[in-house]
């Protein structure tokens, strides 16, 4: 038997300005694969440290939180980790890589001598196996071990965890591998095992085995799983296998635009997206699974609009992701979220972010809308109600304007009231009144806009433009950011019209160099928090240039998105505006989820 072809395998171009390890995961984990084939990470849900498990990379110090060069440059180093498994020795001259159905890595490595080692990984629901084949008979393992808590290295740190005293017990018995910390409360166990040849066509003068990895972050037994993926090799052969598995891959990304960094917003959109072991039917979707293993409300938002434009499944996991939100996400006393959350629901960051207490409020809406299920509504609506009543106690005693602690972006703001997350009230109070006939919402919308188109309309230039933030007081801060998608995202929610004077002229100061602080290179949308220009940023941008008819411009900031993507279609949160690499963040679901949304409303072309 061989491994099949689909139409959806991606063949990927080897740029070094654009290459990252390359990840694999299915509803249980989520892991990465350096450029030669090794494990560098296999992550998964933990229900007292959130997210956990094997890692080849050092801890990051506790003592350096608040320093943003060092997280800087420990997120760098993540994405140049060099892995652990089987070393093919020598200088490596020749790479090929592969996305088997767009989500299983097939890595071919060659040496000066000629020498090569092929390794193909499989997610299952039990863990990771790998088939390696090498003309060489022995190759040696290498890279570091360990098992850990997540890093969760933040640029605005909002308060370590307490810190873990690491206690990795390893030990090896023959072909098996195995970490545990009882501290930690975590165990990972590799073997490495040799079969017979699955496949009528390999050489005599090839040598086949087999690397298996599991994790386990609860009394479940890692080695049960290892055993069970053992049991998988046997009963079918890892080609048979494998096609089995890429074949249901295959079929998700049928229909969808022939597009990397589409379909890379719909695999990891899938992968980031954990379900909770404790809470059977809830789902928390994490911003990344590498550098920041956290829910925010806001991407998650986005994330989960990719899942249920996508198919049934993908409702499924915004349902349980809207169960996670309200009844497992701690909103405290005041019964106000938080700025981000551990994937157990518990607070990480408490700072108080105004746009976080709609976005799930507006998934809600939406998910009802799409998918006919007012059943979860009803079992929410109290709890809306009661969320809005608490943003209603902050209410300006004044007008329906509503303070925020920060931006969209996690920093400070110098005037409480916040533009673009009033853009989102309006709009979620006006779609959670049609999806739940709660039409009282309705009036609370216009008040909200009318008292916003008020209060936030000042002038540039002589001419009207809609600040980013003010104070009520007659003060504004004119700024736009990459963070702030419902300014780009007016016209598609019909706060205003494309003909909007105000709103045009408030594009055209964002994307100027008037916008001293947002705007890099070549008028590219960025943000103070990443200073450089984020491909969030530049959807806004191909947005805007749709609904103002600008194909020109639509077309270049289309190419220049492309420019920006990793070589497995992964967006970064910044990039250089001199040669296109990652200046931030290799991981990050919500850019892609949000290019997503640009193709369902307005094509690629």
């Amino acid at each position: 038997m061989a491994i099949d072809e689909f139409s959806s395998d991606v063949h990927l171009h080897l740029d070094p300005l654009h290459t990252k390890p390359l990840d694999i995961g299915t509803e249980d984990f989520v892991a990465s694969i350096d450029l030669s084939g090794k494990l560098i990470n296999f992550g998964k849900y933990h229900q007292k440290q959130g997210f956990a498990g094997f890692t080849v990379i050092k801890p990051f110090e506790q003592s350096d939180r608040y320093s943003e060069v060092e997280v800087r440059k420990f997120r760098k180093s993540v994405a140049n980790s060099d892995g652990f498994g089987p070393k093919l020795e020598g200088d490596i001259t020749n790479r090929e890589c592969t996305l088997i159905a767009g989500s299983f890595p097939k890595i071919k490595i060659t040496n000066q001598h000629g020498d090569y080692a092929q390794s193909i990984s499989v997610a299952t629901q039990y863990g990771i196996i790998q088939q390696w084949i090498s003309n060489k008979q022995h190759l040696n393992w290498c890279g570091n071990a360990s098992v850990q808590r997540a890093a969760y290295t933040q640029i605005t740190e909002g308060g370590p965890l307490e810190d873990i005293i690491p206690n990795n017990i390893i030990e090896q018995t023959g072909d098996s591998l195995k970490i545990t910390d009882d501290n930690l409360g975590c165990t990972y166990v590799c073997e490495q095992i040799f079969l017979n040849s699955t496949s009528d066509n390999r050489s005599k003068q090839e040598f086949e085995f087999y690397v298996l990895h599991a994790v386990s972050n609860s009394t479940h037994s890692a080695q049960t799983d290892i055993d069970q993926l053992k049991s998988l090799l046997n009963n079918e052969g890892f080609d048979a296998l494998i096609n089995r598995l890429a074949h249901l891959e295959d079929q998700k990304l049928q229909g969808t635009p022939n597009d990397t960094i589409y379909r890379r917003g719909i695999t990891y959109a899938e992968q980031v997206s954990i379900p909770l072991s404790d809470h059977p039917d809830a789902t928390c979707i994490l911003t990344d699974h590498m550098l920041l293993p956290l829910s925010w409300n806001r991407d998650a938002y986005f994330v989960a609009r990719v899942l249920l434009d996508k198919s049934s499944e993908g409702r499924d996991i915004v349902r349980k992701h809207i169960n996670w939100m309200f009844d497992v996400a701690d909103r405290g006393e005041s019964n106000e979220w938080g700025r981000c959350y551990l994937a157990n629901g518990k607070a990480k960051d408490l700072a108080y972010q105004l746009d976080q207490q709609f976005f799930p409020i507006l998934e809600l809406a939406e998910y009802t809308l799409t998918s006919g299920d007012t059943e979860t509504l009803n079992r929410f609506a109290n709890q809306v109600d009661s969320i809005i009543d608490a943003v209603m106690k902050r209410k300006h005693e004044n007008c329906f304007l509503f303070p925020t602690d920060e931006t969209p972006g996690d920093d400070p703001l110098e005037y409480a009231y916040h533009f673009s997350s009033h853009i989102l009230i309006w709009h979620t109070l006006k779609t959670y009144a049609e999806a739940s006939g709660k039409t009282d919402y309705l009036t609370l919308a216009e008040n909200v806009k009318k008292d916003s188109l008020s209060q936030f309309t000042t002038s540039w230039e002589g001419k009207p433009i809609f600040s980013y933030a003010c104070d009520t007081l007659g003060n504004h801060l004119l700024y736009h950011d990459a963070n702030d998608v419902p300014l780009a995202l007016a016209i598609q929610w019909d706060f205003c019209d494309a003909q909007n004077t105000t709103w045009l002229n408030t594009l055209d100061f964002s994307f100027s160099q008037a916008n001293a602080s947002g705007i890099f290179g070549c008028n590219q949308l960025g943000s103070v928090h990443t200073k450089a220009p984020w491909p969030l940023g530049d959807i806004q941008e191909a947005i805007i240039a749709k609904e103002t008819n600008n194909q020109e411009r639509f077309n270049a900031t289309v190419k220049r998105i492309n420019q920006a993507a990793q070589f497995d279609g992964a967006l970064p949160e910044a990039y250089s505006s001199d040669d296109n690499s990652v200046f931030s963040r290799h991981w990050f679901a919500w850019p892609n989820a949000f290019y997503c949304m640009l193709i369902n409303r307005f094509g690629n072309h």
